[in-house]
This record gives C-alpha cells, sequence and structure tokens, in this order.
C-alpha cells in the first residue's frame, strides 16, 4: 500500500525549482543547439561529432563526482560546484571560432552540467523516503520548465538571431546552482562504513542487462535530440512549429509524470517493456510520415513513453539495485552508460546516417536498436526485480 503524498518536511518548492530551471537549460540546448551550430556554418558530421561531445562527457563527469558524493557525504557541495562551474563556463561558447575550439567550449560546460542531475537524483529520493512512487510530481516541474523554454525560444528565434543562445544556457544554470544553494542535506543518509559493495551490486546479471537496454535506448534518442529540429526544419516547419513539437511531447511527458505513481503498481517491467514497444512505433512514424501533421504530433504524443516512462522506470530500478549506500554511483552509472554512451554513440552514429544515407534513414535505424532493446529486456529482466522504489 502506498504512503499518501505529503509535503510536511519536504523542500518541495526548491527540489521543484531545480528541475524547473535544470531542464529549462535542456529546453535551451536540445532543440536549438543543432541550429546554433549550423548557423555557425557546422555541417551534418561535424554536429553530430559536437552533439556526441555532450553526451561523452556524462560517461566521465558523473562517475567521478558520484564516487565523491558517496564516500564525502558532501553530495549537496558536488552539486553546486558543478552547476556553478557549468554556469561560468558557457562563457567558453563565445569564444570558439573553429571545430575545435566550440568542441572544447563544449567539454568545459558540459562536464560540470552532467555531474550535477544524477546526484540531485539520490537528494530527491532521500527526502521523499517512503513518498518514492510520487517522485514523478517533483519531476514535472522539470518538464514544465522544458517547455517553457522551448516554446519561449521557438518564438524568440522567430524575430531575433540564434545567437543569443548562450545568454539563456547561462540564465537556466544559474538558476539551477540558486536552487541548490537553497536546500540542505537529507537527514538519515547511511554512513559509508555500512555501505555494501558497489561493484558486487552491479557484477549481477540483471543488474547489467538493465545497463545495456538503457543504453541501446539511449542511442535510439540520438537522431531525436540531434537531428530533430533539422530534419522538421527540412520538410518545411517553421522555428515556432519545431518549438511546438517539441512543447506538445514534453506537455505529454507532463500528463504522464502525474499520473506515474498510478501505473508504477503495473509493475516497473511490464511498463518499460511497453514504453519500448511504442518507442519503436514513435520512431518509424517519425522516418516514414514527417509531413503529415496529424502523424508528427501522435509521434510527439508518444514522447510520454519514449522518455517519461522509460526515466521513472530507470530511476526506480537504480534505486532498488543499489539502495544502502551506493545510490549515487548507480544514478551516475546510469546517466553515464545510458545518456552518456548511449546518447553519444547515438548522436555520432546518426550524423554519418544523415549524411551518408539521408534523413529518414536516422529514425529507422533508432526503431532497430530499439527493436533490440525490447528483445533484451523480454528475454533477460525478470520481474521478481522490478518492485518500485
Amino acid at each position: 500500500m502506498q504512503v499518501p503524498f505529503s509535503r510536511d518536511g519536504l523542500p518541495y518548492w526548491r527540489l521543484s525549482g531545480f528541475y524547473a530551471c535544470y531542464f529549462a537549460f535542456i529546453g535551451c540546448f536540445s532543440p536549438y543547439w543543432g541550429l546554433y551550430l549550423k548557423d555557425h556554418d557546422f555541417d551534418g558530421v561535424a554536429i553530430g561529432q559536437l552533439m556526441s561531445i555532450y553526451m561523452a562527457t556524462r560517461i566521465v563527469g558523473p562517475n567521478v563526482w558520484g564516487w565523491l558524493a558517496d564516500n564525502t557525504g558532501k553530495r549537496l557541495r558536488i552539486i553546486r560546484i558543478g552547476a556553478f562551474l557549468g554556469t561560468l563556463s558557457v562563457i567558453t561558447v563565445w569564444l570558439a571560432d573553429s571545430w575545435l575550439t566550440m568542441a572544447l567550449a563544449m567539454t568545459a560546460f558540459t562536464f560540470f552540467l552532467n555531474a550535477v542531475l544524477p546526484q540531485f537524483e539520490v537528494i530527491t529520493l532521500q527526502y521523499l523516503d517512503l513518498q518514492r512512487p510520487y517522485y514523478s510530481r517533483i519531476r514535472i516541474w522539470g518538464s514544465l520548465g522544458f517547455v517553457l523554454a522551448v516554446v519561449g525560444l521557438g518564438a524568440l528565434f522567430e524575430r531575433f538571431p540564434v545567437s543569443l543562445l548562450p545568454l539563456f544556457l547561462m540564465a537556466a544554470l544559474a538558476g539551477s546552482w540558486g536552487c541548490a544553494c537553497s536546500i540542505s542535506e537529507p537527514q538519515g543518509v547511511i554512513n559509508n562504513q555500512q555501505r555494501p559493495s558497489f561493484l558486487q551490486r552491479f557484477l549481477v546479471p540483471q543488474v547489467i542487462l538493465f545497463y545495456v537496454v538503457f543504453l541501446l535506448s539511449q542511442v535510439a534518442m540520438g537522431p531525436y535530440y540531434t537531428f530533430y529540429s533539422l530534419y522538421m526544419q527540412a520538410h518545411g516547419y517553421s522555428s515556432m512549429a519545431i518549438g511546438g513539437f517539441w512543447a506538445l511531447g514534453v506537455l505529454a511527458e507532463v500528463v504522464l509524470f502525474f499520473y506515474m505513481y498510478r501505473f508504477l503498481r503495473l509493475g516497473v517491467l511490464r511498463l518499460l517493456k511497453l514504453a519500448l514497444l511504442i518507442s519503436i512505433a514513435r520512431w518509424l512514424l517519425t522516418a516514414w510520415a514527417p509531413e503529415s501533421l496529424p502523424l508528427a504530433m501522435i509521434s510527439q504524443l508518444c514522447h510520454a513513453a519514449t522518455f517519461g516512462v522509460l526515466h521513472v522506470c530507470g530511476i526506480n530500478l537504480v534505486q532498488q539495485y543499489f539502495s544502502g549506500g551506493n545510490e549515487g554511483q548507480g544514478q551516475a552509472l546510469f546517466s553515464a552508460v545510458a545518456y552518456g554512451a548511449g546518447g553519444s554513440l547515438g548522436a555520432l552514429a546518426s550524423g554519418y546516417i544523415w549524411e551518408e544515407l539521408g534523413m529518414s534513414q536516422t529514425f529507422i535505424f533508432a526503431a532497430i536498436v530499439t527493436s533490440l532493446a525490447l528483445l533484451l529486456a523480454c528475454w533477460g529482466l525478470k520481474e521478481q526485480a522490478t518492485a518500485s522504489a
């Protein structure tokens, strides 16, 4: 039986504010960074390579800082440092005048950015404690922040140049830093001496397969995050319409997050497999029917499953597999393997497919990779390990 949701003793608005600002940054970055790079005369291969840097920094940064957070117990200090240095390092974008200098600039600010979120997920879940099924009630504000950023910048860039984008990136990261500074470490964190072995927890076949499935699911997201805006622009949609498509997907995600605690009663793995099946349909719709407005809208509504359901399932399973003092490293590895390695490989591969085989083939590639993830999940992930956190 689930504990009723209560905000008593919970810094609800400060936790929610962090997610709102952090994902406002993502809402500025994901839909428009490809357009920003194109505006600076980078071609498809270069854009794919540069976007893969953003994903690749999720591999090193989160794991290093996750280890530090678990072993020092100074998780919030790690978060604050990352958000502050990430804000400052966005300045280096204005100094970039070549592929190499842009690559260095992106490495700088994304390294600090990507170290922040996995550790904040741990803070949020520790504050929620027995109310963890209601995690999405806080995470929903991240989706709303994303929507406001996407829609607002879509309208802005109809009238003003996309070169203004770094200003909004800095503002969003500064907001995250401010929210992180306004909360304190949650009580009741397990002492490091009582912590079980992280490696022992990881080297379980079920856990390893879980990470492989999520890696593949995020390889499939690579074409979307890297080329969706350019893809829809090539099919005649305006910047405002493209922003609307991104916003529609996240609004579907918002509705899903509000009711997700109910869906979790069905079992995390059932939801995971259903989300992968819906993802396959989404990528095929995107590849085959971009000119159809109704079908384009339906494919974006599938974002509720493709991102929302998968994300909540992943967070729940990580917290289950690594509870007892290894949560920081578990969440960091989840970010590194899925969103880091998976996203980087997806962005890099989609850049070459985009240039060599064509635009729609990048999304067919996404459907094929997601199919493999679904097959592995159905074959190897067992229901007895799916109790929600």
